[in-house]
């Protein structure tokens, strides 16, 4: 996965690196008790009968949330860990992250089939299809290729996420998240591309447009399932708007001449959906819940990072919370996918 440029394998060891640095100055000390064999033979004791007292549950699940941590790989977890126990003024490694002490935790592989060093969009496909995929590429399985567009190749090699899975099974969809909309970890979750860079027209070489491809932001607004999700959330307002002020000079602009926002709005109200388009916090937070669709794309690009966040910026917590009221409403449940990656 990527950060600003970065690979989430270079985040990750400049975190670590900081964390490293800030334990230094910590007090090591520990508590005589756990010295003691005997400390440690209750201990593994008391969490096999904790473990014992879990009764099975064997029911269908309602509603599916998926929270995707962008660059949290077992090293960055494991770094998160220390520092939360040393800043309580503890050593930092007997302590557990709120999600490591759920009742059932499990590891997956989500690597590309084509390379050992993947990146977020085969991953990302990976994680939300369950089909390995090839570096680069975004809802299709390892028989595409990385930026060559064949629509007969594609249209065979399409994998459907569980977006899709949970509208076939009535639920309402979401998908929420600190990077733009088209960024590779969303768009897996809707497009299908030989490249995930393609999220504007003007991205795609030409001989790859007249095979018909679309660029990931039409897919978003034209395409099945994309323009169906009942609520989506996120930044990128840049790669939808042909006459858009270039704002993020690392990013693309149309040149289709489309206004993909204002087109979404026209196909939702041709449906007779009733919709909402928001572009600030404000106007997010005052979206009544009976709105049965909600775009928001509240920046250019990325989202700030949190402690960035200027005051009509919606936090992650805002946005989830605002998705979680919408489609609480359906009575078959929901699925929404929130990815913090910035």
């Amino acid at each position: 996965m990527r950060f600003q440029g970065y690979s989430c394998q270079v985040f990750s060891c400049r975190v670590f690196i900081f964390v490293l640095s800030f334990l230094s100055a910590i007090d090591s000390s520990f508590s005589v008790e756990d010295t003691t064999g005997a400390y440690w033979i209750e201990l593994g004791r008391t969490e096999i009968e904790e473990g014992l007292k879990v009764l099975r549950n064997e029911r269908v699940g309602k509603n599916v949330i998926l929270f995707v941590g962008d660059g949290m790989g077992l090293s960055t977890v494991t770094a998160g860990r220390i520092f939360k126990g040393q800043l309580a003024g503890h050593r930092g490694e007997e302590g557990f992250l709120s999600f490591e002490k759920f009742r059932n935790v499990g590891l997956l592989k989500t690597y590309n089939i084509d390379r050992q060093v993947p990146d977020s969009a085969g991953t990302a496909t990976a994680l939300f299809t369950g089909v390995k995929a090839n570096y680069y590429t975004l809802g299709l399985d390892g028989t595409a290729t990385f930026n060559v567009c064949r629509s007969d190749v594609e249209e065979k090699a399409k994998v459907d996420s569980m977006i899709v899975w949970g509208m076939a099974a009535g639920k309402s969809t979401g998908v929420v998240t600190t990077t733009r909309v088209t960024h590779a970890t969303p768009a897996a979750t809707f497009a299908h591309s030989a490249n995930r860079d393609w999220e504007c027209d003007t991205e795609i070489p030409e001989a790859e447009r007249q095979n018909g491809c679309k660029d990931i932001s039409r897919q978003l607004v034209e395409n099945e399932p994309g323009r169906s999700i009942n609520v989506f959330l996120g930044g990128g307002e840049q790669t939808f708007r042909s006459n858009f002020t270039k704002n993020d000079s690392s990013l693309c602009i149309r040149g289709d001449g489309e206004d993909l926002i204002s087109n979404w709005m026209k196909y939702q109200e041709n449906q007779n959906r009733k919709f909402q388009y928001v572009a600030d916090k404000k106007s997010l937070l005052a979206v009544d819940s009976s709105v049965d669709y909600l775009l928001g794309i509240f920046s250019p690009s990325n989202l700030p990072y949190d402690k960035d966040r200027g005051s009509q910026d919606p936090s992650l917590e805002e946005m989830t919370a605002k998705a979680i009221q919408i489609l609480s409403r359906n009575s078959k449940g929901y699925v929404l996918i929130v990815e913090g990656g910035r």
